[in-house]
């Protein structure tokens, strides 16, 4: 961008953060952004007309879907990027045209200036270009498996878990495709914090809108662990268009009291939750804000869905926990049950061995009073910091001393 375009557009933004607050919801233009609800149902009802539009090619009774769209991109257009402006996912059968001495402003002037010839030119390039028929080509995957990591994971045990699957795929005559993309290393200060969840929210629908795109007859489903099964929570609640047959959730970080009854069986078919013994993640830090009633998180990973009781398209190991940590439940000897849900729906418990009927009491009775939890924690660093802060030091000592404590501390919230 221009240095003024750069200007205006961050005084915009914290205008439009200030209307936020005032208002309690966000300007509209905020949901102009990729990933975002707005943008991401935009696409997948596109892709949705388009299909539609393409089985009835020939037909008497079709009315919509068929239109040609021509897109001109600005040469010197310094507010909207080139990767924003061109979206080959939803976007696929688009003509685009690139035009010479044009901006953002003044694309729509085809006048008969010397850039507005230019611009005229382009546009009936584009016309000629739409003469061959264009037949999409048919996909043979009959399904599409996500597989999302969490928190302080880089994720790199989704693809063995999704190799399992498809191996129990293949098994059964089906052409299996997945999807294992990272988010990146997510530590649990960057989780704790409500923005930075939705980001990754939107990341996700990113890459759901590109494979509904490039598999439009597949059945879906979905795997997550820990902030992955958060972000399927979410993205459930905020974009319609989602849909997943089977879902698997291992060390979850949604509310106990999820509404799952919203979902199923209309854009969900079943869901499978593993609860460990010693999810002390879950317990201790979701779950406080779960009983403090703040943010939307929970521990489901720790005390299970309340309707697993009633609703039957919710499976849960009655009265029995994995054995193990937040991470219990995607342990390899984890990966044939959870592949085999994912792909069937059917519901077969783990190996014996990795079950128990009680959970660690070093994690369930604390997880009673969770909030306390962080009180104490708060309280230890802040004896801290007063215990450096009495030292009889020389003061550029004892500065040195707290940068370094606080600077441990981040340390400590920002990459672990």
């Amino acid at each position: 961008m221009s240095i003024t375009r750069g200007i205006t557009t961050q005084v915009g933004v914290a205008i439009g953060h200030v209307l936020s607050w005032i208002h309690g919801r966000p300007p509209f233009i905020f949901s102009l952004r990729r990933g975002s609800p707005f943008i991401t149902q935009l696409r997948l009802q596109w892709l949705a007309m388009r299909e539609h539009a393409s089985k009835l090619d020939g037909k008497p009774d079709k009315t919509v879907g068929n239109a040609v769209t021509v897109q001109l991109l600005g040469t010197v257009d310094d507010l909207v990027s080139p990767d924003d402006n061109i979206d080959l996912v939803s976007g696929r059968d688009f003509v685009y045209r690139e035009v010479e001495q044009t901006g953002h402003a003044n694309v729509i002037e085809m006048d008969g200036s010397n850039a507005g010839v230019k611009r005229q030119e382009a546009l009936l390039d584009a016309f000629k270009a739409v003469g061959a028929k264009r037949v999409p080509e048919r996909s043979k995957v009959t399904d599409v498996i996500f597989v999302i990591h969490g928190i302080r994971d880089e994720g790199f045990w989704t693809s063995r878990i999704a190799d399992r699957a498809k191996n129990v795929g293949t098994k059964r005559g089906l052409q299996i495709a997945t999807e294992t993309s990272t988010y990146g290393y997510f530590p649990m200060l960057s989780f704790l914090r409500p923005g930075a969840r939705q980001e990754k929210v939107e990341w996700l629908m990113d890459r759901y809108t590109e494979a509904r795109a490039k598999y439009p007859e597949a059945r879906f489903h979905y795997i997550g662990h820990s902030n992955g099964t958060y972000l399927l929570a979410k993205a459930l609640e905020e974009y319609r268009a989602v849909r997943f047959d089977q879902v698997v959730f291992a060390g979850s970080v949604v509310h106990r009291g999820y509404n799952w009854q919203e979902f199923i069986p209309h854009r969900i078919k079943s869901v499978a939750n593993f609860v460990a013994t010693a999810d002390w993640v879950v317990a201790w830090f979701p779950n406080a804000l779960q009983i403090l009633g703040v943010q939307d998180l929970g521990s489901a990973g720790h005390d299970g869905f309340d309707l697993a009781r009633t609703n039957e398209a919710i499976h849960e190991l009655k009265k029995t926990y994995v054995v193990g940590g937040h991470g219990a439940a995607i342990q390899e000897a984890m990966w044939n049950s959870i592949a085999e849900y994912a792909i069937t729906g059917t519901f077969d418990p783990p190996p014996a061995r990795l079950l128990s009927p009680d959970q660690a009491w070093w994690v369930a009775w604390p997880a009673k009073g969770a909030p306390l939890i962080w009180v104490l924690i708060a309280t230890l660093l802040g004896w801290g910091l007063y215990g450096l802060l009495k030292l009889r030091l020389r003061e550029w000592a004892k500065t040195v001393l707290v940068l370094l404590y606080c600077g441990a501390v981040w340390t400590v919230l920002t990459e672990i």
